[in-house]
């Protein structure tokens, strides 16, 4: 890749074809074979496993920690060039860069950070609420007894039956006894 440029213009000067946009980074056949037949791959592993991740948190502590919950060891130090998963049970880290340039280091805080405004916080203690029994007050409260004159007119016409008692059938005022007639 060193002399590319050089042997572009050699190309030129013999009138020759050049490779427009060269693949610098060109994946294993056979990991191209196992992707298209739908196998799984540690590549492709480790992709699910970051985006499962990207999309549980919010910031890179969270990040690293969903995929250590899921079997997976990443180093994102500012002071490493590339980042690293590493998946359970292997030793050698993939760089994740090439997985996609949707998972270069830069990539990967650009949505964690687009991420932050998406996630809904649960309380980490449920709301409680009280249940209050109040004491309403009710037509009782508000009858009181009547005494006095107007009481005794009310016992009168109450006995004569003027006022009814739980909405029965007023009396009818022929049927009263000769003795009460004379009062009213």
């Amino acid at each position: 890749y060193y002399f590319r440029h050089i042997a572009d213009e050699i190309c030129l000067e013999h009138k020759l074809s050049i490779v427009e946009k060269p693949e610098l980074h060109r994946s294993p056949a056979y990991l191209t074979m196992k992707d298209e037949a739908g196998m799984p791959t540690r590549y492709n592993n480790a992709k699910k496993a970051i985006d499962e991740a990207i999309a549980m948190s919010r910031n890179l502590r969270q990040f690293q920690y969903e995929l250590g919950v899921m079997g997976y060891h990443s180093n994102f130090s500012p002071n490493r060039k590339y980042a690293t998963v590493t998946p359970k049970g292997s030793e050698k880290p993939i760089r994740t860069y090439r997985l996609g340039e949707e998972y270069t280091k830069e990539k990967i805080l650009e949505r964690l950070i687009a991420n932050r405004d998406n996630i809904v916080f649960k309380p980490f203690q449920p709301k409680t609420y009280i249940v209050r029994q109040y004491r309403l007050p009710t037509r009782e409260h508000k009858i009181q007894k009547v005494g006095g004159l107007y009481g005794l007119y009310l016992y009168y016409c109450y006995r004569l039956g003027y006022l009814p008692k739980h909405n029965q059938k007023q009396q009818n005022t022929a049927r009263l006894h000769y003795l009460l007639k004379d009062d009213l």
